[in-house]
């Protein structure tokens, strides 16, 4: 009886020493996943942060793009001031004469 006891006692004392070391390892495992959890927290953050002044700056580009006149206006632009040019010579000289 008393053997069996202390077989009971030793099958005990190995549980307990599998389950503290299950226990270590599942305290690790949370350890790192906590710290890989706080490391995505933090890159999801800056790559927030990364595509609001991203945003902002296809909005300015947008802007600009939008105030700028294209090739097509600026030689229309042209050909009126020097159709404009023109005239005013003309008037010019209509005039000394």
């Amino acid at each position: 009886m008393a053997a069996d006891l202390m077989q009971i006692v030793q099958k005990l004392r190995n549980k307990h020493g599998e389950l503290a070391r299950r226990y270590s390892e599942a305290i690790g495992q949370r350890d790192k996943a906590l710290k890989r959890v706080a490391d995505l927290e933090y890159t999801v953050r800056q790559q927030e942060r990364d595509i609001e002044r991203l945003s902002q700056q296809v909005e300015f580009l947008t802007v600009v793009s939008t105030a700028m006149p294209d090739r097509d206006d600026v030689e229309k632009s042209r050909a009126i001031l020097s159709n404009l040019v023109r005239e005013i010579d003309k008037c010019i000289t209509d005039l000394t004469e």
